[in-house]
């Protein structure tokens, strides 16, 4: 059908219309004012990240009419659909995971700016993190002489990571009962590489625990170094002694003296009965005949007085008269003892609704203080 007049005014009219919304959106760009839903055609590619030990890395991703300047977040996240805010201060292209990424995925946000207005996009959640902590290949070791007052050292031992410069450490110094690391208890307030010792530790074993954090924590123990003994010329052991040796004319802190032979045991049977405790069997077995006994009750159900009496031929002694019913809060105390070697101590604490608290421990000839018993 040929054309009139009318059909070229209504082509000249159309082409006329969309230059003028051409020119209206070339404006609003100018003016920053598009459509921000404009923008995300901008993003052709998303970031991508990459993981090389401990630490991630992203790429820009690829865009669209942008003035080549990024910035960059990160966000742990559990689904594409919950993030977490951005991580505080980490707003460079890499980021050096931590035990607080644990159990969560990680993906990085990258901003960049164009006659649009500024334009985000997100990376692809990583595999969920797990723990891959510093690992130990020489345990830390202390030095340094075992006596009171003296101070002892410690190194961190030897650990590997694939950010050895971002592992931290901690140490914690601790006591123990044996040489095997048995029986260990912290020392409040003793954290530093170095540790002086007091009284509280003679007769004790000293070592050190280093916590190296990374993405994931590990804990090692140094050897137990000791026993702690009384420095020469103090009067806590025999003349002449030096170091750390047990045996007479050494500074041992037991002083040369060893436990009975045999050394006793304590033997308790009973129930619990409507928050009291009823003990049906109290007795000593196994100990050195003719050894002195002592025991004494405190606190509901008691009997009266305490007793004293000495082991039998056979090393075994029947407490017949503590074989009751008992309150809670009731201590019974256990002194076996023999002149010239370590006794034996041993105290009960009835509770209300568990069995009795127990306590064993170790008496020095002369003294009626128990403490932790030595080795041998």
């Amino acid at each position: 059908m040929p054309l009139t007049r009318e059909h070229t005014s209504r082509a000249a009219k159309a082409r006329g219309t969309r230059i003028a919304l051409t020119c209206a959106l070339i404006c609003l760009a100018v003016l920053g004012l598009a459509a921000p839903a404009m923008a995300d055609d901008l993003n052709t590619s998303p970031p991508e990240t990459a993981r090389n030990g401990r630490t991630l890395s992203t790429t820009n991703g690829t865009w669209l009419g942008t003035d080549g300047t990024y910035r960059y977040a990160w966000q742990r996240c559990d689904s594409e659909e919950l993030c977490d805010p951005p991580v505080p201060g980490q707003t460079a292209s890499s980021y050096l995971l931590t035990t607080a990424d644990l159990g969560r995925r990680i993906r990085s946000v990258v901003t960049t700016n164009s006659l649009l207005g500024p334009d985000s996009a997100a990376s692809a959640l990583t595999a969920r993190i797990v723990a891959a902590p510093p690992t130990n290949s020489a345990a830390p070791a202390v030095s340094g002489a075992t006596q009171i007052g003296s101070t002892l050292s410690s190194t961190l031992g030897t650990w590997n990571d694939p950010s050895p410069a971002n592992v931290t450490y901690r140490r914690q110094w601790q006591r123990c009962a044996a040489v095997d690391g048995s029986g260990c208890q912290s020392i409040s307030g003793a954290t530093g590489a170095s540790y002086t010792t007091g009284p509280s530790d003679l007769g004790q074993f000293a070592r050190v625990l280093v916590t190296a954090e990374g993405l994931g924590t590990r804990v090692v123990a140094s050897p137990p170094v000791g026993p702690i003994a009384n420095p020469p010329g103090s009067g806590g052991g025999s003349p002449g002694g030096a170091g750390t040796g047990t045996g007479p004319g050494t500074n041992s802190p037991t002083g040369g003296l060893r436990k009975m032979r045999p050394f006793p045991r304590v033997i308790v049977a009973g129930r619990l009965a409507r928050g009291l405790t009823f003990i049906s069997g109290l007795e000593i077995r196994r100990g050195p005949r003719s050894a002195a006994v002592s025991v004494r009750c405190r606190g509901r159900g008691c009997p009266r007085g305490s007793f004293r009496g000495r082991l039998g031929r056979r090393g075994s002694l029947r407490l017949k008269r503590f074989q009751r019913i008992y309150g809670p809060g009731t201590v019974i105390e256990i002194r076996i003892t023999r002149r010239g070697a370590i006794g034996k101590f041993t105290r009960l604490t009835t509770r209300s609704r568990s069995v009795p608290a127990r306590r064993d421990a170790c008496l020095m000839p002369g003294s009626s203080k128990p403490r932790r018993c030595p080795r041998r």
